[in-house]
């Protein structure tokens, strides 16, 4: 191998040169192949930037929409917890209420068990003395039969 053949690649010959007016050619045709894919790619950027400023303005209006129902629901809710708040001290009334009448119940209970032990023992004696007093009727109609003759006699 000489020095010439020892640098080349492989150790062949080069290639025969070709004029310069075809690289020319073809490096105007890449250069306006270049700048064709760079057209497309501006023209895709533009576009992708033109949908992300609508995607944008979309949602701003859709956030600007949702701040408005936002401040709309909170001025519902505060009658609304004004009402819950209203409902939860009635309802600490409504039972204290019921306490104190089932207290007021539970006494008046207490008062009318005294007072039918006091009627239970009434109605006791009532029937011990009815019953002294039938023996009395039955001892004094006896006793009185004898006096029926005297009884038919008299003119009233």
């Amino acid at each position: 191998m000489t020095k010439k053949t020892a640098s080349r690649p492989n150790g062949r010959k080069p290639a025969a040169r070709r004029s310069r007016a075809p690289r020319r050619r073809t490096r105007k045709k890449q250069s306006g192949q270049i700048w064709r894919a760079l057209n497309r790619l501006q023209a895709g950027l533009f576009k992708t930037r033109k949908n992300q400023r609508r995607q944008a303005s979309a949602q701003k209006k859709a956030i600007s929409k949702n701040r408005k129902a936002i401040r709309r629901i909170r001025w519902i809710s505060i009658p609304g917890a004004a009402m819950g708040a209203a409902a939860l001290l009635y309802l600490f009334y409504v039972v204290h209420v019921m306490e104190r009448s089932m207290s007021s119940i539970s006494a008046d209970i207490h008062t009318m068990q005294g007072y039918m032990a006091g009627i239970s023992e009434d109605t006791y004696y009532m029937s011990r003395d009815m019953g002294r007093m039938s023996r009395g009727v039955r001892t004094m109609s006896r006793a009185a039969q004898p006096m029926s003759a005297m009884r038919r006699m008299m003119p009233f």
